[in-house]
């Protein structure tokens, strides 16, 4: 692939926002949350693997059977999203990144 025709993650937001525009809320009414984005290392041979997980099924969960990254709100505990991301895949998946 020629590198004039790659696309960069936020030419790719940008125009996403440009098509449907919406109002950012102020930073004291949002809610904070973290993910993480966990990479294997490949083994000789094999390819490198990233973490997903499948959501619990719930009628009330607007994500529910979505695919996505372990992580969550923060919690008052937190002592910063990073402590947040690996509580929550601690709590999700038993993955503990400590």
């Amino acid at each position: 692939m020629k590198a004039e025709s790659r696309t960069t993650i936020s030419a790719i937001l940008e125009r996403l926002l440009v098509r449907s525009p919406r109002a950012v809320p102020d930073a004291a009414s949002m809610r904070r949350s973290a993910v993480a984005v966990v990479f294997q290392a490949p083994a000789e041979g094999a390819e490198a693997a990233l973490l997903f997980m499948r959501r619990a099924k719930h009628e009330l969960d607007p994500w529910s059977g979505q695919i996505s990254f372990p992580g969550g709100r923060k919690d008052p505990g937190d002592t910063d999203l990073r402590a947040t991301a690996c509580r929550e895949t601690l709590e999700e998946v038993g993955l503990n990144l400590d």
